[in-house]
């Protein structure tokens, strides 16, 4: 039986009036009524339970299918009936069908709905050599994320490649490998070296009684060696015992500069004479990595030199995406930044900082305490001070250089991941942001009334907003130019300095809730 063939019967049925007969015309509705609403029950009982014999299942959300082949019953559309095939029934209105079946793509999600363009279905580390392969040449690194088109269960929406950043800092004894994702020793057996060939007596740097000597070695990466040999055609002593460390050679820099830690490095030489004047006196040496320049908080090293880094920026006139974080780890997007997922939520005003990572996958949202949690795939950080209590305000990846930090209420700075110790002072418990200036050196701590102060050469700001209530919250420098904004806890942004206004939607409050603005380069 099907709803077709009962709308047959009762057309049959009043076209001969068989029913009809004798009956007055009240008595008449009467009767079409009920035979109309008792045909809807038994149509609406067979589309929801009449699906599933012999343990069929759904072919797909709205297809025909036939449910047993067996008792040679008709295949059913559960569309057709204003219903969607799930779980072996008709349960569902067509209009509100799953759109996909779980499992069958990354975009698809356990509820059969697909994901939104803002999830991120693929994501890979990429290392390589962007400066070469070359002695000395770090090893780089960047990072691929794909995202799902909001309307497919495939991987297929937009895709972004991160610029190169690097991940180990190579010496000058040390390579960078395609796909390696660390730097790579030359040892003597990937080396092959030629013979020893005399350059001159007493030349660089060795004693007149000695053969200055080189040899090449490959392939590229292997250093050139060279050596103070004695020889007796020489002038000098003529007897080949050393008397001191400079009859063995004239301590120097040798080789090429080099990366490491993010400075510049090279190697020096030292010359020892081992037993002199006697006739098993010996010349040794010994090379250390010395620290040849420090690069800025603006400059990478990149083989051997400290080089300015390059900051994408888009044009002057856009506002670059951003987020705001308010008190309980909500995370508000008014102008289209890419959805931040797994943000942490606290019932009462928890959540200081939230800093998206510069280095690949997620983020990292600074709670009251010093805890500093790691969502979206970050890797997990150390907090470098955990109090317990409520005393943490920002956290900060140190431009330019390594590690990170954490800025307490009172002004201090603690280092974390190795960064090195900062300067802060004393806020007397109004320290709200710390700010690294990406263009040159030092940084910026904004206090609760707005006042920024200025460290480590930094430039004074200018036009700084204030804040009577000591309502201010959070100190961004402008990734698109100039200027910079500062956050207040009602959520207000306040452009300086030739930074643009900002018109989104912004969320507002009207209580202290609002705690940082953050800046991505990732719009939906």
């Amino acid at each position: 039986m099907n709803v077709s063939s009962s709308m047959n019967g009762f057309k049959n049925l009043v076209s001969k009036n068989r029913l009809m007969q004798g009956q007055s015309p009240f008595v008449v509705a009467v009767i079409i009524v009920v035979l109309i609403i008792a045909i809807i029950i038994i149509a609406a009982l067979f589309s929801l339970t009449g699906q599933v014999v012999n343990g069929n299942e759904c072919k797909a959300a709205g297809e025909k299918w036939d449910f047993n082949a067996n008792n040679n019953l008709p295949s059913f559309d559960c569309c057709d009936g204003l219903k969607a095939c799930t779980d072996g029934f008709c349960r569902v209105s067509c209009a509100d069908e799953v759109e996909c079946a779980p499992g069958s793509g990354a975009c698809c999600d356990s509820s059969g709905n697909y994901r939104p363009s803002s999830y991120r279905c693929t994501y890979t580390t990429d290392y390589g050599c962007p400066w070469g392969t070359g002695s000395g040449d770090d090893v780089g690194v960047r990072y691929y994320s794909q995202y799902c088109s909001g309307n497919s269960a495939s991987c297929n929406g937009d895709s972004f490649w991160s610029s190169w950043s690097v991940a180990d800092y190579c010496s000058s004894s040390e390579y960078c490998s395609e796909g390696s994702s660390t730097c790579q020793s030359k040892t003597s057996d990937e080396c092959t070296c030629g013979s020893w060939k005399d350059r001159d007596c007493g030349t660089n740097y060795c004693s007149s009684s000695y053969m200055y000597q080189t040899r090449i070695c490959s392939p590229d990466g292997c250093a050139v060696e060279e050596r103070c040999v004695y020889d007796s055609e020489c002038s000098g002593t003529g007897d080949g015992i050393c008397y001191s460390d400079s009859d063995c050679g004239l301590n120097r820099y040798i080789g090429e500069s080099f990366c490491q830690g993010g400075d510049v490095y090279k190697e020096y030489r030292t010359y020892d004479c081992r037993y002199p004047g006697t006739s098993y006196s010996i010349c040794e040496h010994t090379d250390t990595n010395v620290l040849i320049q420090d690069c800025g908080s603006n400059e990478v090293c990149h083989s051997g030199m400290c080089e300015v880094e390059d900051v994408p920026q888009p044009p002057a006139t856009e506002i670059a995406a951003y987020y705001i974080l308010d008190g309980h780890g909500v995370i508000h997007r008014p102008n289209g930044a890419v959805e931040l997922m797994d943000a942490p939520w606290w019932d009462f005003d928890m959540a200081k900082d939230l800093e998206v990572n510069p280095n690949g996958p997620g983020y990292y949202v600074l709670d009251a305490y010093g805890a500093i949690l790691a969502r979206g795939g970050a890797p997990e950080l150390t907090a470098p001070q955990w109090w317990g209590y409520d005393m943490a305000r920002d956290f900060e990846f140190n431009i330019g250089g390594i590690g990170y930090y954490v800025l307490d209420k009172n002004g201090q700075l603690h280092p974390g991941g190795g960064a090195p110790a900062l300067e802060g002072y004393a806020a007397n418990g109004n320290a709200r942001d710390i700010e690294f200036n990406r263009y040159g050196p030092g940084y910026w701590i904004l206090d609760a009334y707005g006042t920024i102060h200025t460290f480590g050469g930094a430039t004074d700001p200018t036009d700084e907003p204030t804040f009577s209530e000591g309502v201010a919250r959070d100190l961004e420098l402008n990734p698109s130019g100039a200027g910079y904004y500062v956050l207040d806890g009602y959520g207000n942004i306040y452009a300086r300095s030739g930074a643009p206004e900002i018109a989104d939607d912004i969320p507002h409050w009207n209580w202290d809730i609002a705690r940082d603005m953050a800046f991505t380069p990732y719009r939906e």
